[in-house]
C-alpha cells in the first residue's frame, strides 16, 4: 500500500526521456510550504515535532480512512516558515521539506517512482545545476542520494500509517476537537488521542502498542496539544534563540510539563 501521500499538483515523473538533457536546483528555502496547513511525518520524526508543535492525525489522501501523523501550522500561529525569507525558524527542519523539490510514490506495482516539481525555481538547462542523469543515461549521484533518502522515508512512513492503524483499530482516536488557536474548520478531518480511551487501555494491548511504537506516538500527540495555546510565540522564541544567546523558553517549560504529567498518569499502568 503507498506510504508517503501521492505528489501534489505540480509535479511529474522523472524519466531519462523528459529529464535526460534538463538540471534541478534546490529552492533557496522552504517558501513553497507557504500556506500548509499541516505537514506529513514520518515514525523517527513525531518525537521532534511534537516538542515543537502541535501534532494531529490526518487522512493520508482527502476523503480516506487511513491515517498519518502531521504537524499542524495553522493560519493563527507565528509561523514556522518565515514568510520574508522563507526561512524555516525551528530547530529541525521535517523530511518531507527537506527532500523537495522531489517527491516519491509507490506505483500499483509497488515500485517506487520518482517524481519532481516542474517549475523555473526548480528545473532549468543550465549545466551547473545538477543533472537528473549522466551520459550513461543511468541517474548521477547526486540523484541516487535523493532516491536514497526518499526510500528511507517512504519506509518510515509506512511505519508511522500502520501504527496509525493500531490506534485507531484499539479504539484510541476521536475527532479533534478545536482548542486554542485551532477552529472549528481547521479540525475538521483530524483526529487525536482520546484520552479516556487511553487511560483505560487494557495492559495487554497497551504491550502490544509499546512494542509498534504506537503507543509512544499516541503520548507524543497527546503531550504536543499544549502548543494550541502557547503556538504563537515558540516560532517566535526559537528564532530569538538562533539569533543570540539561548533564552528560556515558555514552550519548552509547558511540554515538559506536559509529559511529566503523562508520565505520571502511567505510573498506574504495568506494560
Amino acid at each position: 500500500m503507498p506510504a508517503t501521500p501521492a505528489p501534489p499538483t505540480g509535479f511529474t515523473p522523472v524519466t531519462l526521456k523528459q529529464h535526460g538533457n534538463r538540471f534541478w536546483r534546490r529552492p533557496r528555502g522552504y517558501g513553497f510550504a507557504a500556506g500548509w496547513a499541516h505537514i506529513p511525518l514520518c515514525m523517527a520524526e513525531v518525537a521532534h515535532m511534537a516538542a515543537l508543535l502541535p501534532l494531529a492525525f490526518a487522512p493520508i489522501k482527502p476523503g480516506g480512512s487511513r491515517l498519518g501523523p502531521v504537524a499542524l501550522c495553522g493560519p493563527e500561529t507565528a509561523p514556522p516558515l518565515c514568510p520574508e525569507t522563507g526561512a524555516w525558524r525551528l530547530p529541525y527542519v521535517p523530511a518531507i521539506l527537506r527532500a523537495y523539490p522531489f517527491h516519491v510514490r509507490q506505483t500499483a506495482q509497488q515500485q517506487l517512482e520518482l517524481w519532481v516539481y516542474d517549475s523555473p525555481e526548480t528545473l532549468s538547462g543550465v549545466p551547473t545545476d545538477q543533472p537528473f542523469f549522466g551520459p550513461d543515461g543511468q541517474p548521477t549521484r547526486q540523484l541516487e542520494e535523493v532516491i536514497g533518502f526518499l526510500q528511507q522515508f517512504d519506509a518510515a512512513m509506512h511505519e508511522a500509517h500502520m501504527a496509525c492503524g493500531e490506534l485507531k483499530t484499539a479504539g484510541l482516536l476521536c475527532p479533534m476537537q478545536p482548542s486554542g488557536w485551532l477552529h472549528p474548520d481547521a479540525a475538521k478531518g483530524l483526529w487525536a488521542v482520546n484520552p479516556a480511551a487511553l487511560a483505560g487501555l487494557a495492559d495487554a494491548a497497551a504491550g502490544l502498542l509499546l512494542r509498534s511504537g504506537a503507543l509512544a506516538m499516541a503520548h507524543a500527540q497527546q503531550i504536543s496539544q499544549h502548543h494550541l495555546q502557547h503556538a504563537k510565540t515558540t516560532a517566535k522564541q526559537s528564532a530569538q534563540n538562533h539569533a543570540g544567546p539561548a533564552q528560556p523558553n515558555d514552550s519548552v517549560t509547558s511540554f515538559l510539563q506536559a509529559m511529566a504529567q503523562a508520565r505520571q498518569g502511567d505510573m498506574g499502568a504495568s506494560i
